[in-house]
């Protein structure tokens, strides 16, 4: 009897060394992977577009999401009319932030208003999370404003006119947006200013950082601007004769810097500003980690950096002509996520397949967010905010009817969870052996 104990022990030993080594490795790795987001904005989508270079390139897998409705918040339109223009972001511990009108709302993962806090002008500038955990945004109230995770004023930042420039954190936690009074604004994370670049126009664009430099396009004089992040002098600027998309630029991992025109054109410039050339049609761009572009209007598009296709996608037709308006997001299993201005949440796989589509009551025109668990948010331009994720539910209306609440299997695709449940294991396996041994001895 003792030496079968003995022999099971040693088989949970051998079975389970390897998993256990490889928690250990996991938790090295995950812990490091916190470490080097604790450098950055905290979050599973901290700002517009994803993250500082505005790839929408999500670091957490959505292979699991099925198109299910998890839960929808309604908050409504505006009400000095018009639709929402901020898209949703997302801190470290799940919970959403959106500007509708002149409230900035956070709602926590499941679905329930954490708070709002009101100001003085409509928000059409996306929020950022910092570093520090604290939520930053503009106003038309010619503030830009930073809160608390728990929705309390900390500081606002007169910009003296109207502030809708989604914007951007870098590594340090300092915060950039433009602003209608022709500045381009950089402040320390306390609200203090760390410099500010005069442009000469209007500055509704988005930032984006990347290359030591940090990127934005003007209004009317229909510039692109490359300056240097630690001082705000100008590396070099360009101009196409068409105007920008005030969404921003977005930045390649081979350093290209990418734009759409207003006639959704998309145009690419060097880390140093040469070769500008225009690519071809697409729209605002989304960036896969293969470095392929990702965007759409009347067709949804995958491009190669060098312009040519991958495939096209046929967006179902808007009787107004433009069937899609925003960016993509795209999760790390390479799932490509964008609305439709029919009503669609589209899920389409690498190759353009569709992997799943949900009809949502409204147009959308602003862009998607991926959180932690690969749950999908996104705002209607009628102020409906959705979270899509449940196991169940996969094209049309079927996300409607499926699961309030994720799958086992996306629960134990978190790290945390994984590390939890091999731990658990191994503890079980150390205490048989142990037993064993005990009873060895006896």
């Amino acid at each position: 009897m003792r030496v079968k104990m003995f022999a099971f022990g040693i088989v949970v030993i051998l079975f389970f060394a390897p998993l256990l080594l490889g928690a250990f490795e996991q938790t090295a790795n995950f812990a490091g992977e916190n470490n080097m987001k604790a450098l950055k904005a905290t979050g599973s989508w901290p700002m517009f577009r994803g993250d500082a270079r505005h790839t929408g390139l999500s670091s957490y897998d959505t292979s699991n999401n099925k198109g299910g409705l998890l839960w929808k918040y309604h908050i409504g339109r505006p009400a000095s009319g018009g639709i929402v223009k901020t898209s949703p972001v997302v801190d470290g511990n799940g919970n959403i932030y959106v500007g509708v009108g002149k409230s900035m709302y956070s709602l926590s993962s499941d679905g329930k208003l954490r708070w709002k806090f009101e100001v003085q002008g409509d928000i059409e500038s996306s929020a950022a999370v910092g570093t520090d955990g604290n939520i930053y945004f503009g106003a038309k109230d010619g503030y830009f404003y930073s809160l608390t995770p728990d929705g309390k004023l900390r500081w606002k930042f007169n910009a003296t006119t109207w502030v809708v420039s989604s914007p951007v954190i870098d590594d340090s936690g300092d915060i950039y947006f433009g602003s209608y009074d022709y500045y381009f604004y950089a402040l320390h994370p306390d609200g203090t200013l760390k410099w500010k670049f005069y442009a000469g126009d209007a500055i509704a664009s988005s930032p984006a950082i990347g290359n030591g430099y940090v990127y934005f396009t003007t209004d009317f004089t229909r510039e692109i601007y490359a300056l240097y992040i630690n001082n705000g002098t100008m590396k070099w600027k360009d101009s196409i004769g068409f105007y920008f998309s005030s969404r921003g630029p977005a930045i390649g991992s081979n350093g290209e810097v990418y734009i759409c025109d207003s006639e959704d054109m998309v145009h690419a410039w060097s880390v140093d500003g040469s070769n500008g050339r225009t690519i071809g049609v697409g729209g605002d761009v989304a960036i896969g980690r293969d470095g392929t572009l990702y965007a759409g209007t009347n067709m949804f598009y995958a491009i190669n950096p060098d312009g040519t296709y991958k495939w096209k996608f046929k967006i179902p037709t808007n009787p107004d002509g433009i069937n899609m308006d925003n960016v993509p997001a795209i999760g790390s299993d390479g799932t490509i996520y964008f609305g439709t201005s029919t009503g669609f949440l589209y899920a389409l796989n690498s190759d353009g397949s569709v992997r799943w589509k949900y009809t949502l009551n409204s147009e959308i025109s602003v862009g998607p967010a991926i959180g932690k668990s690969g749950d999908i948010y996104v705002i209607t331009d009628d102020g409906e905010l959705y979270a899509i994720g449940g196991s169940s539910g996969n094209g049309g209306n079927d996300g409607e009817n499926g699961s309030s609440g994720g799958s086992f299997g996306s629960l134990m695709d978190s790290p945390e969870t994984q590390m939890m449940v091999i731990a658990g294991i191994g503890i079980v396996s150390v205490a048989v052996v142990a037993a064993v041994l005990l009873h060895k001895r006896r």
